[in-house]
């Protein structure tokens, strides 16, 4: 679950390293440590959207329904 709630800010962070390093590519050696985060930011982030979607279309109606 941390993973996933850290995963917009790691996709926000390889996105703006990512422009640096493009910015000035002699500078740096870690381009691809830094696309492979940004990736792992993507797939938290999107592991969090369906995480959500799971809960209110599934979830939330399991619970009201029970409570009837």
């Amino acid at each position: 679950m941390v993973c996933q709630l850290i995963g917009p800010f790691a996709w926000t962070m390889g996105n703006k390293a990512l422009a640096e390093i493009d910015q000035n590519p002699y500078a740096y050696t870690n381009r691809a440590n830094v696309a492979a985060g940004r990736v792992c930011g993507i797939i938290g982030t999107a592991l969090m959207g369906l995480w959500l979607v799971w809960l209110v279309v599934i979830l939330i109606p399991l619970l009201v329904a029970s409570g009837n």
